[in-house]
């Protein structure tokens, strides 16, 4: 019987990274430096093949650009291999775990996520068990199939929904979170699966959608928020959709030129999004009032989804449709389980 054969695809982030002599920060090596602190890999019962996308980076550096050389690497390579690993910085894996799992369609193998908050290199590091276990999730199979045919995040013994995961923690070692969906599995003495969470419903070829488009603005209402910067953005025509943050379920208050301003904006052929601040939860849009109106003027509900989800799904809704009714369409629909 044949070894799970397994891609491993590199892109920067701290655990690939070494403290500079000089200047005491870290910095991004490539992934020979990696690739040689973690022996362990060679005992591992899979094919393991490296694959190094780009001159490493900060994750901080991530761009929708990096996403789409990340999925069409994946769907080049999709047939020659059971599943995907992806090393990632962690303070934006939780936008390309979305944004993958968009753009991955019709996706029946695993493509997982992991990285470290320590550097690999050093004695306490969180790397070594990260990818040694993300490695073991992609191999997995049931019956002849991939076990966890999703994009998903593994991080501190826990596997997660990539488009639910949020980042909660610079400093502690679980970092990432789901807030309102249950993990995938748990890595203890064993990899214990959560198969009635795990979606394996999508069948067919792999569908890898090209299009992103950055024309997405962000808004998070406070205490004394001026609504005039929303016709700005209007005059300026910086944007095709709009994603306000707003209060608990979806509020924003009695507010007449708040409203007005967003009123103006959906009356443009523009799109609006109503998100909550709060990290556990749902937008409910007509459990208030001063949130029923923006349902009257046209604004669409995030649900639960992260903020992360919410910005991903909706750049490529806008960058793989004709005109803004159809990016609409596309943005209300449940793409890869990450709304209720």
């Amino acid at each position: 019987m044949s070894k799970p054969n397994i891609a491993l695809l590199y892109t920067g982030g701290t655990i690939g990274m070494k403290e500079d002599v000089q200047s005491k920060r870290l910095v991004p090596l490539d992934f020979d430096h990696l690739h040689a602190q973690i022996p362990e890999l060679e005992k591992l019962e899979v094919e393991i093949s490296f694959y190094q996308l780009w001159e490493p980076i900060d994750s901080s550096d991530i761009q929708p650009k990096h996403w789409q050389i990340l999925a069409d690497k994946i769907a080049e390579l999709y047939d020659a291999y059971d599943g995907f690993v992806i090393l990632h910085g962690t303070d934006t894996m939780a936008y390309t775990a979305s944004a993958l799992s968009f753009m991955l369609q019709n996706l029946s193998k695993p493509v997982i996520l992991t990285g470290s908050q320590l550097p690999i290199g050093v004695l306490r590091t969180d790397g070594k068990e990260n990818i040694i276990s993300a490695i073991e999730i992609a191999a997995a199979k049931i019956n002849g199939k991939a076990r966890v045919p999703e994009v998903c995040i593994y991080f501190e013994y826990k596997l997660i929904r990539g488009n639910r995961a949020v980042k909660l923690s610079t400093e502690h070692f679980d970092a990432f979170k789901s807030p309102n969906y249950p993990a995938l599995a748990e890595a203890g003495v064993d990899i214990t699966y959560q198969d009635h969470y795990i979606d394996n419903s999508r069948f067919g070829n792999l569908n890898c959608l090209r299009g992103i488009s950055p024309r997405v603005g962000v808004i998070k209402l406070f205490p004394g928020f001026q609504s005039e910067i929303i016709d700005e953005y209007l005059r300026l025509d910086l944007y095709d959709a709009l994603i306000l943050e707003a209060f608990g379920t979806g509020n924003i208050g009695a507010k007449e030129e708040l409203l007005g301003a967003l009123e103006r904006w959906c009356r443009s052929g523009k799109l609006l999004i109503n998100a909550t601040q709060c990290v556990y939860g749902s937008t409910y849009m007509d459990k208030y009032a001063s949130s029923a109106n923006l349902s009257k003027i046209g604004a669409l509900e995030s649900k639960d989804m992260t903020f992360e989800a919410i910005l991903c799904k909706l750049m490529i809704s806008l960058g793989n449709s004709e005109n803004i009714e159809e990016a609409r369409n596309k943005f209300t629909g449940n793409w890869a389980g990450e709304q209720k």
